[in-house]
């Protein structure tokens, strides 16, 4: 009975560790910017393009 119960407990570990290994793999939060901040740019681009001549040299900066 004992080995019995040591073989569910091992196959559980090595379960949960397989089924946690993908969360720890991943690309560092940092490296890429977000696509929030280049939805937020496209935004203002367009504001900019409907309301004027399109943007100037620091106004995509600036809005």
């Amino acid at each position: 009975m004992a080995v019995l119960t040591k073989s569910f407990f091992l196959a559980g570990l090595i379960s949960t560790a397989v089924a946690w290994s993908p969360v720890r793999v991943g690309p560092t939060p940092g490296a890429q910017p977000s696509p929030s901040d280049s939805a937020e740019r496209a935004r203002a681009l367009h504001v900019l393009n409907r309301l004027t001549f399109g943007p100037r040299p620091g106004d995509m900066d600036r809005v």
